[in-house]
């Protein structure tokens, strides 16, 4: 994560992915392991419970990657490619009109599925934090249904000079771990995606030497047209590295869980 003055969000990849390896880390969800404590690994159900909506929400989450990433692969692969024999007129190779016939296929889908997983990531975080429910226990509870707003209990608790008793260590790592959440997930999500957001401009394209697709966001500082360029703000979404913080968070929240339910059992 980037947080200079004027940029936030993700600096661009410095080397290559492997996008097989990339998604076989998400194939298995992280949150497994606390489910099987709780007695909840099967996974069929014919009642919708918090356990059922999130898993729906990590699949989701997990098929909008594996479109994506595998698209921004081909068009990673094409743009050092095919793209230049075909900008100065020269013939593919029969290796080379595969590739550019795969991009062809796909690149009309390329925004639209790289927003998809903005998308469910969001829905992601806020199915997640219901299932704090089964280990958090409190008089005064943060919201179960937000992640939004289950952050900022904690953020307010904090202004208060108030810690969230024997579970201020998850309190801690709620305000102070996620800003990945706030910038660029939940701004990019609500106020350029979801709802009217104010003007600014939008490249969506190959940042630094181009080994991802991602989404630069530039929003001026004032309304005036004559800003300089020095006081604009930039936020940079990049979908592999959103998608692995998400992946750190659900290994901490299950790991953390699993200690607080295995403490209650002791």
């Amino acid at each position: 994560m980037n947080n200079k003055k004027h940029f936030q969000g993700y600096e661009a990849l410095k080397k290559r992915l492997n996008i097989s390896l990339e998604l076989k880390k998400f194939r298995k969800d992280p949150m497994k392991p606390f489910f099987k404590l709780l007695d909840k690994e099967r996974e069929f159900t014919i009642f919708v419970d918090d356990i059922y909506r999130y898993r729906e929400a990590y699949q989701f989450f997990y098929l909008s990657l594996t479109r994506f990433l595998t698209e921004m692969s081909i068009t990673v692969r094409w743009n050092n490619g095919p793209c230049y024999v075909r900008k100065y007129g020269g013939k593919y190779s029969k290796s080379q009109r595969k590739l550019a016939n795969k991009y062809n296929a796909i690149s009309k889908y390329l925004a639209y599925d790289f927003f998809n997983c903005i998308l469910h990531s969001r829905i992601l975080m806020d199915k997640i934090i219901g299932l704090s429910r089964y280990f958090i226990t409190n008089n005064h509870l943060p919201s179960f249904t937000s992640f939004n707003n289950h952050k900022n209990f904690f953020k307010k608790l904090k202004e208060n000079n108030k810690e969230f008793g024997q579970f201020e260590d998850y309190a801690h790592y709620i305000r102070e771990e996620t800003d990945w959440f706030d910038i660029p997930l939940k701004i990019v999500r609500d106020k350029y995606l979801v709802h009217a957001g104010p003007k600014h401009m939008k490249f969506f394209g190959f940042p630094g030497i181009g080994h991802e697709l991602s989404l630069l966001m530039i929003l001026p500082a004032g309304d005036e047209e004559k800003k300089t360029l020095s006081k604009v703000n930039c936020i940079s979404v990049s979908i592999p590295q959103l998608a692995n913080d998400i992946q750190k968070y659900l290994i901490w929240f299950s790991n953390y869980g699993i200690n607080c339910l295995e403490k209650g059992r002791s």
